[in-house]
């Protein structure tokens, strides 16, 4: 089963927030590596990482995780790419 997660639409941190502190547990596995990291692009553009607080960086991070299946080192390494070349 392929399901889509569009968090593109809504911007919102509240509902990002309501989607991390789900009591079900999730496991996302996007069908391929290039995929996943289109995904982290378009989320990182989308909630502007760069003018983000602290807070809602750590947020925004643990979405990526949530949402690709990647290890949070790895989504910081990703997110650190992103924000040096765009």
């Amino acid at each position: 089963m392929i399901l889509s997660l569009h968090v593109e639409g809504s911007a919102r941190r509240s509902k990002v927030r309501a989607f991390l502190e789900g009591n079900e547990p999730v496991d996302f596995k996007p069908v391929s590596r290039a995929e996943a990291y289109a995904f982290v692009s378009r989320t990182l553009t989308r909630f502007d990482y760069a003018r983000l607080a602290k807070p809602d960086r750590g947020l925004v991070k643990s979405l990526l995780g949530k949402a690709t299946g990647l290890s949070r080192p790895q989504v910081t390494r990703l997110v650190g790419q992103f924000v040096k070349t765009g």
